[in-house]
């Protein structure tokens, strides 16, 4: 039920900011989209007490795609650390849907918000040879939460801030088994243009820290109750084009 409930957040938001903070000059079409290669740079731990099972701790850059309109952001980023014997891929996907309301709405200038954020979540981080009985680390989380953020709006340019909390369900990938996973999730953007009616620049940064707290025994009778509990930072630097 909880998972209904936050999906449905989750399209909610999407829909409602669609139609909000669009910038046309004149056009026909909207000019309020984004597209971004990522750099990112990832401290992926275990926080467990002792296992007997290889770990997949990951601290290599990622790089990657992002997409984002008013109220939607979307980043996809694939990495990988070579370190003998132990070689590992990383895969992470979000998607995040935000809402905000504004207590002195104004058409331009500074004003403060409180955003409300529907996040959800895909990382994988595998090895490239059979270690054990446990190969991958694959969790999907869906995850919501309030938190404080402004924005300010110029003539052609534009600057959105918000910073979350969230708390949610953590699900191993292809299962039903559940945990928990907290966040902080931050993101900064700022929009110049469009310069010549159609293009403008895009530049941002977001910072994610993220709490996986699952009981593996309760799936697998070969780990313990901390075999995947991890903890990550993620710093992830965008540029790209306003379209």
């Amino acid at each position: 039920m909880m998972r209904v409930l936050l999906v449905g957040l989750f399209f909610g938001l999407v829909s409602g900011q669609t139609a909000s903070a669009q910038l046309n000059y004149g056009s026909d079409r909207a000019i309020n989209q984004t597209l971004e290669l990522t750099v990112s740079v990832i401290d992926f731990y275990f926080d467990g007490s002792d296992t007997d099972e290889p770990v997949f701790d990951f601290n290599e850059p990622a790089y990657g795609v992002a997409y984002s309109r008013p109220g939607f952001l979307a980043r996809f980023a694939r990495g990988s650390q070579d370190s003998g014997e132990d070689d590992l891929r990383l895969t992470d996907f979000m998607i995040t849907a935000s809402g905000a309301w504004r207590p002195w709405p104004r058409a331009t200038g500074f004003q403060p918000t409180v955003p409300l954020g529907v996040h959800s979540g895909y990382r994988r981080v595998s090895r490239d040879e059979d270690r054990g009985t446990f190969n991958a680390f694959e969790f999907t989380t869906l995850a919501i939460g309030a938190g404080l953020g402004a924005e300010a709006n110029g003539a052609r340019a534009r600057w959105r801030l918000r910073v979350i909390p969230m708390i949610g369900i953590a699900q191993r990938s292809l299962g039903t088994d559940t945990g928990s996973s907290t966040m902080l999730d931050a993101n900064t953007h700022v929009t110049l243009g469009p310069l010549n009616d159609q293009f403008g620049i895009s530049v941002g940064y977001g910072f994610r820290w993220q709490a996986w707290d699952v009981d593996a025994s309760d799936f697998n009778e070969a780990a313990t109750d901390d075999t995947f509990d991890y903890t990550g930072t993620m710093h992830t630097f965008r540029i790209g084009i306003l379209f």
